[in-house]
Parts: structure tokens; sequence; C-alpha cells
């Protein structure tokens, strides 16, 4: 299952398949699995694209999930991962 979620209060809840290719994105933040290496990348969509984590599925074939929110500094900030190890 692939969704992402959009909070009142900014924070963004994804949740994406890890058998095949995906890719969410909100503005200028996406979240992108690679089933060949098995990696999620999060970072932001600009010229050149800004890679802000990386992070690997712990258990392929199962979703990963996280929760992203961009602070007053804007920083991103991810936190509440759910099957996933940074890489």
């Amino acid at each position: 299952m692939t969704s992402m979620k959009i909070h009142k209060d900014g924070t963004v809840e994804v949740e994406l398949s890890t058998v095949i290719d995906g890719k969410l994105q909100f503005n200028d933040l996406f979240i992108k699995y690679l089933s060949k290496s098995n990696i999620i990348v999060i970072g932001y969509d600009t010229e050149p694209v800004s890679i802000e984590y990386t992070f690997y599925a712990i258990n392929k074939g199962l979703p990963v999930s996280c929760k992203c929110k961009i602070d007053e500094g804007f920083r991103l900030s991810v936190f509440d991962i759910i099957n996933m190890g940074l890489g």
C-alpha cells in the first residue's frame, strides 16, 4: 500500500510499499523507494535535487512508514519510522 496524509500542522505522514519502486511527493518534498537497492530517499525536488535522508527497508516486502515535518528553520525532521533503518 502507498499513501500520503497531510495534517493541518504541516506534518506529512507516508506509507510506501517495498515490493516495487514508488514515489510520493508533496510540494518539493519527496519520499522515494528504490527496490533494486532497497533504499528510501527523502529530500527536496529542487534544482539540484537535495537528498536529506537515506534509509533502508529492514524487512523488504513489508511497507515502510514515517512522518516528516519542516520546522521554522526550514530543517526537515523524520520521525515515527517503521521498518526503516538509517542507511
